[in-house]
């Protein structure tokens, strides 16, 4: 938690989230504006495309 506060902007905006990628809903453990923490099962255990990891948002997806 200590290195998603350190990069997130805003700390009082942190919340739990979902993120629509290609129509699909991705869980976020938090969000806090253009910062997300997912868990690797979140990214990589389900249905995603080349679509998914291209740069969003001012960053990328990592590729599962």
């Amino acid at each position: 938690m200590a290195v998603f506060r350190s990069l997130a902007p805003a700390l009082d905006e942190v919340r739990k989230g979902v993120l629509l990628v290609e129509g699909r809903e991705i869980i976020a453990r938090y969000v806090a504006e253009d910062v997300a923490w997912f868990d690797f099962a979140a990214l990589c255990d389900g249905p995603r495309s080349e679509n998914d990891c291209i740069e969003r948002w001012g960053a990328s997806l990592p590729p599962c």
